[in-house]
């Protein structure tokens, strides 16, 4: 199964955190809490929640239902 890219950003960040209070990256060169804030994170793992949830609700040969829910997650 595929790794969520939200799980990426989420320890991409705790891991420049931890770097930056050892005192072995400095605060300028920790990215990904700037790129990724926590509620970013948050607001993106949501929504592909629910997407994975519509994606359990389809019938499999409606396509229309299937772009309607990419469509959803895209907007």
């Amino acid at each position: 199964m595929m790794e969520r890219p939200t799980l990426r950003w989420r320890r991409a960040a705790e891991e420049q955190a931890v770097a930056v209070s050892a005192g072995l990256l400095t605060p300028e060169k920790a990215y990904a809490g700037r790129l990724w804030p926590a509620e970013f994170v948050a607001a993106a793992d949501a929504t592909l929640t629910r997407f994975d949830a519509d994606l359990r609700t389809l019938d499999p040969a409606s396509d229309e239902q299937a772009w309607a829910a990419v469509e959803r997650v895209v907007t």
